[in-house]
């Protein structure tokens, strides 16, 4: 060491008012493995001086044990480790990260080659815990007087915060084209509008479902995509956006580019800049026609269901009722009624199989007229295939279990030569069905009628056609004509089903049905008898049994009538025009359904209703209420 720094050691070395050029001043030196400073290399008081001065970051370890120097701009770099890794080997403050930085300073020392490098990673416990750390490195040589390398000055730069800015701005960019493709990609539309309702983006599921590409609505209003008659919805969904609102799952209707509107259900979201401040809207569109649709056919469908169980509950009530009437004991009953509901059972069996969309007559006859221990040699059908509609089966196949079984009690089957011929034929849109028995009759059938002729009349005429019975000495023959079957069960307009409005009680006295003129305008035969034998037993004089519009309307013009019951579908079409013309005609009604309260024609939704099935009292119940009401409108009208 010159005598000039020597002087420079012992006048209290090293000169400045820093932090670190304090504590050296201060440190025992003699402590260290560097020993007293009047005993440094002068190279070695020379790097100290223009470390300290410097205004990078700067560590200096010098010797083989790499004993730590550093410098104001440093020290807040290795955190907790300040001051206690000054003047101390760099093994005793570095150890978590020496397997990577020893082979570094090492290299230097053996090389005597710099060492730079940009982004540099490291492992270091600074603040209490591990961080993983970034540094622009470049560790130099520091010769000692005689040109061998004593140290390594590492002039470093912390880029942590860089690093990971640009790694999060690089994973940033990445999920947003991540998200760019999804978006692109989805099935569903999606769109971005600013707070003026301008659409901003546009993907290709947008596309495909509007029918716009990009170019074509980018820049204009959303409001082109929405009908008319929905124009304030945008108002609200915008003033929602403002407010910071989510819209979840909003169902409506938008337009596409053909001019089509289609359901749609919005999710809308606000969209933030990076302060947080609402600059627009994102909105997630999905197609749910085909969804709405299907809910459509499945309440559709269900209130068929509910109207069929209904009308063959009804049919069922009807055959017990007009079963129990004429029984003659309790086997009797239990023999017919059960004979008639297998039938019914068989045609509902012939129907499922085709999702009650007909039934093949050949069949139908075959199938009825296996009844009991009929002897087929001695039953012959003949006749063309004919597809027959679910309630003209229905229809038919009780009339073919009546004569089968009229056939087996009292007929042809009744003995041991008699025989039974179906034939059937179609013309002019009709079939024409003969029934010819043929044998020996007993005496006892000659001019019988009962409840199996009228019930074979009157299906026969709520099918719009006829049927004629004619006895002779050869044998009972029936001749039944019928229009081709039409579908008798049409969709009903669907909706929650509604409950009968309750009736109000009856004051006291109460009316009767005693000579009061009934119309009964029912298609089911089996109720429509019912309705007719439960009045008759009231009292009531039954007009007419109609099944038919035109029928009816001309009995409400050319009849005095006092009531009527109307079935609220007469074949699968509304009976609107009826209940005008019974209303204009100030003719009280009850209607019966299977259906619910809001498939009653517009503007009698009001109106008594009976839902099928009902009981007898029910319907005496309904019927004379329209009389109390309508003799309480008539008293009012004469005050």
């Amino acid at each position: 060491m010159s005598e000039s720094i020597a002087n420079r050691v012992r006048s209290g070395w090293p000169a400045g008012s820093g932090e670190m050029a304090e504590r050296i001043r201060c440190l025992d030196w003699a402590s260290t493995p560097l020993g007293p400073t009047d005993s440094w290399p002068s190279n070695l008081i020379h790097t100290v001086e223009v470390m300290l001065a410097a205004g990078v970051q700067i560590v200096l370890f010098w010797g083989p044990q790499y004993v730590a120097l550093y410098n104001d701009t440093y020290a807040p770099t290795i955190g907790r480790k300040h001051p206690a890794a000054l003047g101390r080997p760099a093994i005793e403050n570095w150890r978590e990260l020496w397997d990577d930085l020893e082979p570094l300073l090492r290299s230097v020392r053996l090389s005597g080659q710099t060492v730079v490098a940009k982004d540099r990673p490291f492992y270091i416990e600074r603040n209490g815990y591990g961080e993983h750390v970034f540094f622009d490195i470049s560790y130099s040589a520091v010769p000692d007087e005689v040109g061998n390398v004593a140290g390594v000055m590492c002039i470093v730069n912390e880029t942590t915060t860089r690093v990971a800015a640009e790694r999060a701005q690089r994973e940033a960019e990445a999920a947003a084209a991540r998200l760019a493709a999804i978006v692109q990609s989805s099935d569903d539309a999606i769109v971005s509008k600013d707070l003026n309702g301008i659409i901003t983006s546009w993907n290709e599921g947008a596309q495909r479902l509007f029918g716009y590409t990009a170019d074509e609505v980018i820049g204009k209003p959303i409001t082109m995509l929405i009908p008319s008659d929905r124009q304030d919805e945008e108002v609200n969904i915008l003033a929602r956006i403002r407010r910071g609102e989510r819209t979840k799952h909003f169902e409506t209707k938008r337009r596409r580019r053909d001019g089509s509107i289609f359901d749609i259900s919005l999710t809308i979201s606000p969209v933030k800049d990076r302060d947080g401040n609402i600059i627009g809207a994102s909105k997630i569109g999905r197609d749910i026609t085909e969804r709405k649709r299907a809910q459509e056919t499945q309440a559709l469908l269900i209130g068929e269901l509910n109207h069929r169980v209904k009308n063959t509950l009804a049919s069922v009530q009807a055959i017990a009722q007009q079963t129990l009437r004429r029984a003659r004991s309790s086997e009797d009953f239990v023999s017919s009624f059960s004979g008639r509901i297998q039938s019914l059972a068989r045609v509902h069996t012939l129907l499922g199989a085709t999702s009650w969309r007909s039934a093949e007559l050949g069949e139908l006859v075959r199938d009825q007229l296996r009844y009991g221990a009929i002897d087929e040699a001695r039953v012959t059908s003949s006749g063309p295939q004919v597809q027959l509609g679910p309630q003209t089966a229905l229809h038919l196949a009780m009339m073919l279990h009546e004569l089968a079984t009229n056939a087996i009690k009292y007929g042809a089957l009744s003995v041991q030569d008699g025989r039974v011929l179906v034939e059937w034929s179609v013309d002019d849109s009709t079939l024409h069905l003969r029934w010819r028995e043929s044998g020996s009759i007993p005496v006892r059938v000659s001019g019988r009628r009962g409840f199996g002729s009228t019930l074979i009349e009157q299906s026969a005429k709520g099918e719009g056609g006829s049927a004629h019975m004619r006895i002779s000495a050869d044998g009972i023959s029936w001749d039944v004509d019928l229009p081709l079957p039409r579908s008798a069960f049409p969709a009903p307009e669907t909706g929650p089903e509604a409950q009968p409005a309750a009736l109000p009680p009856l004051p006291a006295p109460k009316p009767t049905l005693n000579g009061k003129r009934v119309l009964i305008i029912e298609d089911e035969p089996l109720v429509a008898l019912d309705l007719q034998d439960t009045l008759l037993s009231a009292g009531a004089v039954v007009v007419a049994m109609i099944a038919s519009a035109p029928d009816a309307l001309n009995i409400v013009k050319s009849e005095r009538l006092d009531a009527a019951v109307l079935d609220g579908n007469l074949h699968g079409k509304p009976v609107d025009e009826i209940a005008a013309a019974l209303t204009r005609s100030n003719v009280p009604f009850v209607f019966i359904s299977g259906y619910g309260r809001e498939s009653l024609p517009r503007g009698f939704g009001d109106a008594p209703l009976l839902n099928k099935p009902f009981s007898s009292s029910a319907l005496l119940e309904a019927t004379t209420r329209l009389f109390e009401a309508r003799e309480g409108t008539i008293a009012i009208r004469r005050l």
